[in-house]
């Protein structure tokens, strides 16, 4: 009995606490918009271009074509971004964020927007998702994909399968990239603000965490619950590919960063 209070200080200072902090951390600053990637001015690790280079060469073969390399270097990540369309609609999204402890989060993603404004959307995220859900935006994790090539018929078999014969809309990507990707954040951030987890910063145009919103998606990916939604969100994943036949092992996967060099990577030359 002497350790309770202990125990009890613990899990208040952990689920109560930590929120807290992290609402505080989150304040909206000024919106610093993407630009296009200058290796004179940017840094790149050699992990971050290797894999970004084997993800964009195994999708030249599948008809995706680059339209867009983009920076943002912000004061606590830094967001590099490969944008590839293909003929039929389809874009490819290929980034890593990374933050100043130097850890890193990869992903590949395939996006199609259908008539109708309904946006599908087929990664390889391996945390469990921490914004509210929106009916118009449908999102499948698969985790363990890390084939490309692999991943594209996830999404082609995914695409079919929810939505049959519905046709994707054009999208114009490549006239001005930073601004179809500001254009879909924003969207994504408005979605957010309906569902109570963010609020705008009209002082600085920038989105910013609720109380509401940094406890929730805080709790989501604290102990036991990131676990296990973790853990879930594998399952689900499997069992996908089983009911698509196509589970079994990657043929061609590419190495992701977990982590960066730190040199560099928070300053701009």
């Amino acid at each position: 009995m002497d350790a309770l209070p202990a125990v009890l200080g613990l899990i208040g200072f952990w689920y109560v606490v930590v929120p807290l902090l992290v609402w505080n951390g989150l304040r909206a600053d000024a919106v610093k918009r993407m630009e296009p990637f200058d290796p004179s001015r940017h840094f790149a690790s050699p992990q971050v271009v290797a894999f970004l280079r084997d993800n964009i060469a195994a999708l030249a073969d599948q008809q995706f074509r680059q339209v867009a390399d983009l920076m943002n270097a912000g004061a606590k990540t830094t967001m590099r971004i490969v944008l590839l369309l293909h003929p039929d609609g389809a874009v490819a999204t290929i980034a890593v964020v990374s933050n100043q402890q130097g850890s890193a989060l990869p992903v590949v993603e395939f996006t199609a927007e259908l008539d109708g404004g309904t946006v599908l959307d087929v990664n390889n995220v391996r945390t469990p998702p921490v914004f509210a859900p929106q009916a118009w935006h449908v999102t499948y994790r698969f985790p363990e994909v890390r084939d490309p090539v692999r991943l594209y018929r996830v999404f082609q078999a995914m695409l079919q399968r929810r939505f049959g014969s519905r046709s994707m809309a054009q999208r114009d990507v490549a006239s001005d990239p930073a601004r179809f990707l500001a254009q879909a954040m924003d969207k994504e951030c408005r979605g957010q603000v309906a569902a109570g987890y963010h609020r705008l910063n009209e002082r600085t145009g920038g989105y910013e965490p609720t109380l509401k919103g940094a406890y929730l998606m805080t709790w989501k990916l604290q102990f036991p619950f990131k676990q296990i939604r973790a853990e879930r969100l594998r399952s689900k994943a499997r069992q996908l590919l089983r009911e698509l036949g196509m589970e079994g092992p990657d043929q061609r996967p590419v190495d992701a960063p977990d982590t960066v060099p730190l040199e560099g990577r928070f300053e701009q030359r």
